[in-house]
């Protein structure tokens, strides 16, 4: 999946990358 810039549900990157990996 693409990383998004942004996603105001998430509060930090690494949470982000959490949910992609």
């Amino acid at each position: 999946m693409p990383e998004r810039e942004y996603d105001p549900t998430l509060q930090s990157p690494s949470e982000r990358r959490s949910l992609l990996s």
